[in-house]
């Protein structure tokens, strides 16, 4: 039997759909839908929406003259997520129909998502005239307002927002900055004390009240909010720490900043703090405050608003947010990378890319922001980018491990294993000390191993990463299908994978490793139960098939085998796998008994492994 264990990582490759469709929806909309003064306008176009698809449609120059047309066509490329191509399309609608409020508001959103604020803001001001509760129509003007200027208009517009749960929850954080551009302080504490009642916005609380008075110029009422806005370092903002720690650099505790600085990095090794502070202090430089006016505080609201709204998975509202945080300051390099993940996310990964290639290389999370994109690429079948990427970044910081993890990770997927094990060789050559943390480079290099036909190192990084992870379902998953595979260790392998499944249930390949346990124990009839729910969790899968088959068999069905055989064959199996199902097709395997037994044998000697 062809060991198949490489499935089990699931990598999760995105497909791409919608092209094809969209083009036939503008070409129905350039030569058949009636002109502006027939047929169903766009308020009335059907509101029915087609599945997500996840990659964005190829442009296309023309644009259908009708407002129907436009509007079809916009809506499914909204549907498939290119915002860029929607917000055209919903303009050129409006002009056919500029007062129906849904489609200002629909169109106001477009542009709102897409960054394309100016425009954004003319049509909030159409909008807020149809639709005077409108709240992000009016978060877009109060952005304006505060781009001229006038915290004043600002804060008034924010004041006038209805109550609402939404409202309610981000008005506060908001009002405090315009207050402070308005040079109102007395009036801070009162507009922010909703905040502190509410659980989800404490920290941040605490943490604007904190650059509020830093702005100020009062450290000491800065330093106590600071410091109940951090009271876990592990888990805390990114945005927290870099704010804290700069602040206690320029009161003159450089340890301290870096102590605090290093105890975020030891948790998040993508992000590099301690090194660009180690060389500020080492030659006297005051890094600037994270917060140096009312705009940009306005500017950290906005960001911290959009992190919650995308923790809540209200995506585009986040999308938004981060939109007008960046509007008002664009060189804020977290907000961009939240940017870039929300795209990322939302499956829009060309989108997600260029925001990534846009950090500034002196920030310091340009790393973790060329990681991110070099991955992305892979997910784009731009597999050689990716890996071109990735081998420069190795290059370029020769005590770092995580890009040639990365680069491991590529090559396994694209099963090229030999040349993944020689990497991650590398990258675990770069680890000072392999504890609990690097249990999935572990993991990642076991499975090349085992790929590579190298099942003795194999085994060991496989009992290594479940000494580090002992209930981790895909590490029990892995080790005990490749000990059933060898027929070895069979009782350890069906208590493993039967941790898994307790883990898992409603995985296809965990439960196909438990009947395939159970087949080399000799457990026929209960392997095929198993089996049979494998195939109903992953019908696409060739070798749960082929393994259904092989059970069948064993108890008598040859029937059945040979129709799961035959089915298995039509999946398109791995080469490897096509002669020896091919083979059982022109000749079963052999008498039940006398397989049975000698399964059964094997079942008793891997007891004792």
């Amino acid at each position: 039997m062809v060991a198949t264990t490489i499935r089990r990582e699931r990598a999760n490759r995105p497909g791409f759909r919608g092209r094809t469709l969209l083009a036939a929806v503008l070409a129905l909309a350039l030569v058949g839908c009636a002109g502006p003064g027939e047929g169903p306008s766009a308020a009335e176009a059907t509101k029915a929406s087609p599945e997500q698809a996840p990659e964005q449609v190829l442009r296309v120059d023309a644009r259908p003259s009708s407002a129907f047309g436009n509007y079809l066509a916009g809506r499914h490329a909204r549907t498939i997520r290119d915002m860029g191509l929607a917000a055209d399309l919903f303009a050129h609608t409006l002009v056919f129909d500029p007062d129906d409020p849904e489609l200002v508001r629909n169109t106001f959103l477009l542009m709102a998502i897409e960054g394309r604020i100016r425009e954004a803001a003319k049509l909030a001001r159409r909008l807020v005239k149809l639709r005077p509760k409108s709240t992000l129509a009016n978060v877009v003007l109060v952005v304006e307002d505060v781009r001229r200027g006038d915290f004043d208009g600002a804060d008034k517009r924010l004041e006038a927002l209805p109550a609402s749960s939404f409202n309610d929850f981000i008005a506060p954080m908001l009002r405090a900055w315009t207050k402070v551009g308005a040079k109102r302080p007395k009036q801070v504490a009162k507009v922010m004390a909703p905040m502190a009642k509410r659980r989800s916005l404490k920290l941040f609380f605490h943490f604007h009240s904190g650059l509020i008075a830093d702005l100020a110029g009062d450290s000491k009422a800065a330093e106590a909010s600071y410091k109940k806005a951090l009271p876990d370092t592990v888990s805390g903002y990114l945005s927290f720490v870099e704010a804290i720690g700069k602040f206690y650099e320029r009161t003159g505790r450089g340890a301290k900043a870096l102590a605090l600085y290093k105890e975020y990095e030891a948790a998040h090794s993508d992000v590099m703090l301690a090194a660009e502070a180690s060389a500020r202090i080492a030659k006297g430089r005051l890094p600037e405050p994270t917060v140096a006016s009312a705009r940009e505080g306005m500017a950290e609201a906005l960001f911290n608003l959009a992190s919650l709204m995308h923790q809540d998975r209200l995506s585009d509202i986040g999308l938004i947010l981060t939109r007008l945080s960046l509007s008002l300051r664009p060189g804020h390099a977290v907000a961009r990378l939240l940017l870039a993940d929300i795209l990322e996310r939302q499956r829009r990964y060309n989108d997600a890319i260029a925001v990534y290639d846009h950090v500034d290389p002196s920030s310091l999370l340009s790393w973790s922001a060329r990681l991110r994109a070099a991955t992305l690429l892979d997910y784009l079948d731009r597999s050689g980018e990716a890996i071109s990427r990735l081998r420069e970044l190795a290059t370029e910081r020769v005590e770092r491990s995580d890009a040639l993890i990365a680069l491991g990770d590529i090559l396994r997927k694209r099963r090229r294993f030999p040349e993944a094990v020689k990497v991650y060789d590398r990258a675990i050559q770069r680890i000072a000390k392999v504890d609990k943390r690097h249990w999935s480079v572990l993991y990642s290099r076991g499975i090349a191993l085992e790929r590579s036909k190298q099942w003795d190192r194999a085994e060991a990084d496989l009992l290594r990463a479940l000494a580090f992870r002992p209930k981790d379902p895909h590490v029990l998953n892995y080790l005990g299908y490749s000990w059933a595979e060898k027929g070895i260790n069979l009782a350890k392998a069906h208590k493993m994978v039967e941790t898994a499944t307790r883990l898992r249930p409603r995985d296809g390949y965990i439960m196909d490793s438990m009947g395939w346990v159970l087949y080399r124990m000799g457990e026929f009839p209960r392997a095929v139960t198993s089996l049979e729910r494998a195939v109903e969790l992953r019908p696409e899968d060739p070798v749960i098939n082929d393994h259904l088959g092989d059970a069948y068999w064993r108890v008598g069905r040859e029937t059945e085998a040979g129709f799961q055989w035959r089915h298995a064959l039509t999946l398109k199996p791995d080469p490897a796998l096509v002669a020896g199902i091919e083979s059982k097709l022109r000749q079963g395997l052999g008498p039940s008994n006398a397989k049975t037994k000698k399964t059964a044998k094997q079942g008793k000697a891997g007891h004792g492994g």
